[in-house]
């Protein structure tokens, strides 16, 4: 199975929300990938940094993306290369300075898919200035974030995973387990489930049968439709 479309966690937000289809617009936002130290004003991918951006493009390669915004500095610009050359997109340079533009120029497009590399500190401000939740932190040691925003005529709905290697150096977003069994661990809030609500939890796939289960005791069994539809968005 191929576990790394984007497709698998749009399909993931309709657990928690009647339809998808009023929504225009999705915003996949995330850090760039493990920095060197040197040069200290303008520092490149390390290796494990470039191998990251790699599954960065393997992970958004099928998930339609119209448009990409970097920042000025090498390290975003980086991040995003492999998977602007997949797709055969120039990225958009926007300063890390000029966090408003960037978010009154997302604001404008009606409708497909961007992706936004930015910074530890550029992340949490966009997603909150775009109707996200405004208590998302990323801590200097994480690189793994993917956080996909869900704009519509009824908010923002937010979605957050993770994916390529953890800082422990474990798989994040999908992993495998033995008999074929895959789990997806998020988070989600807002969206048209409301802004109050907010779910964590894993979701467990296996062969036929599927379920989504949270700390707060959420459990659903899914449907065999939707256990199809994740089956075949594998394939």
């Amino acid at each position: 199975m191929r576990y790394t479309r984007i497709a698998v966690l749009l399909w993931m937000s309709t657990l928690f929300a009647p339809c998808l289809s009023i929504c225009a617009t999705t915003v996949i936002l995330l850090r760039h990938a493990e920095k060197a130290t040197q040069p200290a004003d303008d520092p490149p991918l390390t290796a494990a940094g470039r191998a990251r951006a790699n599954v960065l493009a393997d992970v958004l390669a099928d998930s339609g993306v119209s448009a990409i915004f970097v920042t000025e500095f090498r390290r975003t610009a980086e991040t995003a290369a492999p998977l602007a050359a997949r797709i055969h997109l120039q990225p958009r340079v926007i300063s890390a300075a000029n966090k408003q533009e960037l978010v009154e120029t997302i604001r404008k497009i009606q409708e497909g898919t961007v992706v936004i590399v930015g910074h530890s500190n550029t992340i949490p401000v966009i997603v909150a200035e775009l109707g996200g939740p405004s208590s998302v932190v990323i801590p200097e040691t994480e690189f793994d974030n993917l956080i996909i925003l869900t704009l519509g005529p009824s908010g923002a709905s937010f979605l957050r995973l993770h994916y390529g290697l953890n800082s422990s150096g474990k798989q994040s977003l999908l992993r495998q387990d033995r008999g074929r069994v895959m789990k997806m661990e998020f988070s989600r809030s807002g969206g048209f489930a409301g802004m109050a609500t907010s779910v964590n939890g894993v979701v467990t796939f296996r062969e036929n049968a599927g379920e989504v289960s949270s700390p707060n005791g959420y459990h659903r069994v899914l449907t065999v439709a939707e256990v199809d539809s994740l089956r075949k968005t594998l394939e």
